[in-house]
């Protein structure tokens, strides 16, 4: 790699200012479009909220949004270590999920490779008790995340 880098670096360095110039105009247009696509920056949690922002977490992720009222603007932030998250809900199992759980707890020294080729194996009736259990599952996610969908502290 470092041979290749050096090959690149001497190319660059003999072409004269005008060879380049196409090179650098292109970064140049390549620059402005990254800053355009990237969201506009947050303010640190420990900053003072700009007027007319209200800081909301959006407790699916654990993200802090800031929303602008009038132009209803999101910016978003990950939350640091320090960041208190409020309660977020585990996500849902699906029907491998439950049997994989159901199985390490009877054999935990079995790897998860082991598991799926029981899954694989296993017959209908087992497996359509693991896909009722995940679809309560599933229910008791959509609830938690429908009673907290965002706090505004």
């Amino acid at each position: 790699m470092s041979d290749v880098s050096r090959l690149i670096s001497q190319q660059w360095a003999s072409l004269s200012p005008e060879e380049k110039t196409p090179y650098v105009e292109l970064a140049k247009v390549k620059k402005a479009e990254f800053e355009a696509s990237r969201p506009a920056l947050a303010p640190k949690s420990s900053q003072r909220l700009p007027s007319g922002f209200k800081r909301a977490i959006d407790v699916s992720t654990g993200c802090i949004c800031y929303i602008h009222g009038p132009s209803r603007t999101m910016y978003w932030e990950r939350p640091s270590a320090a960041t208190k998250v409020p309660f977020v809900p585990r996500k849902a199992k699906n029907g491998y999920n439950v049997f994989a759980a159901r199985a390490k707890s009877r054999e935990p020294k079995k790897t998860l490779a082991e598991v799926a080729e029981l899954w694989k194996c296993i017959d209908a009736a087992e497996k359509a008790e693991c896909e009722r259990l995940a679809a309560q599952d599933r229910v008791r996610y959509e609830t938690e995340m429908l009673e907290g969908k965002l706090s505004v502290p």
